[in-house]
């Protein structure tokens, strides 16, 4: 929260659409990458050079209706952003936006474009753990850009698909480009969420076998994972589903509404999904402190036999270590080991009691 507020605090005073980054530098420059492609062409570079001039004229197939895809990986360069805003007629506040990368999840329509926040998750095997990357998406009449925080994403199966021109994709246009996309972030919010489940039943597993062995850390940094999925997931839910509902031909053509509706369903599956996840959890965590107050129990339970068989001994004791001068047990010979007799046979008698009553 601290580091959040902090961000934020950089844009104090500020005019709406001043461009300030956001979130942490992650990549040394930015690289743009243009992928071009129709039905029967297809070109991919990268830019270089004077942004301004290049992308005065970003498109090798203009007589072709092509479909432009830009792809910015660095979000913290302002005259980039600028540059990229001023050749496709961005809104300012999209130019905004695009800097900050602690935006929650979100939907804008403008007049002539849509602007999209998502969160972008993965799973890191080797670190073992949910990596999480913000994706700004601005579709547009026939573009897509998209605005990545480093190199490196869950589009590459889309790409393919482009480069090979498999599929529907080279002869439908930018919406069903930025659906493809969408789709592949959703995939990987199953990605994401069956490595957490993974973790979560091996954690049960031993949970229900030894919980002694289970450490409440490990509930509680899964409880935490599973909250992230959550408020990282319910607001993609909220934007898809107004997506969907989007009925503007210039921009989402009446072919790929259904195809962003079958999203919508796919992010509604992984949404309820994650809630069962988190559920899962609460019960583990109530399960976990179960056994913890039965291990306490049985710890009492044995003191308390413990005291109550050591209780009569010790008033036993108590009594012939009086320091009297006239008890008349202490001058018979017999006495000693007759008082160690009946101690014993009272303890005896006390542990037997308790035992048969099943009290351990």
């Amino acid at each position: 929260m601290t580091t959040h507020a902090a961000g934020q605090t950089q844009k104090l005073n500020l005019p709406p659409g001043s461009l300030v980054h956001i979130g942490q530098r992650l990549v040394d420059a930015p690289r743009l990458t243009v992928v071009e492609y129709a039905d029967d062409a297809y070109s991919c570079r990268e830019l270089t050079g004077d942004l301004d001039e290049v992308l005065k004229t970003p498109r090798l197939f203009p007589d072709k209706k092509s479909v432009l895809w830009l792809n910015v990986d660095g979000i913290h360069e302002a005259k980039t952003v600028e540059a990229i805003g001023k050749a496709f007629s961005l809104h300012p506040l999209i130019r905004e936006d695009v800097m900050n990368a602690e935006l929650r999840p979100k939907l804008d329509e403008y007049d002539d474009c849509i602007f999209i926040v998502v969160k972008m998750l993965d799973y890191d095997a080797k670190e073992e753990q949910i990596v999480v990357e913000q994706l700004s998406m601005v579709l547009g009449d026939g573009f897509v850009l998209t605005f990545q925080e480093r190199v490196g994403d869950v589009f590459e199966a889309v790409r393919s698909r482009i480069r090979d021109n498999a599929g529907r994709v080279r002869k439908m246009g930018a919406d069903y480009l930025a659906y493809r996309l969408l789709d592949a972030i959703v995939d990987h919010y199953f990605v994401a969420l069956e490595a957490l489940s993974e973790m979560v039943d091996e954690l049960e597993v031993r949970l229900a076998g030894t919980p002694s062995k289970v450490n409440a850390d490990e509930l509680h940094t899964l409880r935490r994972e599973a909250l992230f999925l959550r408020k990282s997931i319910a607001p993609a839910r909220e934007l898809l589903g107004t997506l969907a509902r989007i009925e503007d031909p210039a921009l989402i053509t009446p072919a790929a509404g259904p195809y962003l509706k079958d999203i919508y369903d796919h992010v509604v599956q992984v949404s309820e999904s994650v809630e069962h996840t988190r559920e899962v959890l609460a019960s583990m965590l109530d399960i976990y402190h179960a056994s913890l107050s039965n291990k306490m129990s049985e710890v009492m339970k044995v003191l308390s036999i413990v005291t109550a068989i050591f209780i009569p001994l010790s008033f036993i004791a108590g009594v012939y270590g009086m320091n009297f001068e006239h008890m008349p047990e202490l001058k018979e010979p017999l006495a000693y080991p007759l008082v160690l007799l009946a101690m014993l046979l009272t303890g005896s008698a006390i542990a037997w009691y308790t035992k048969r009553k099943r009290w351990w």
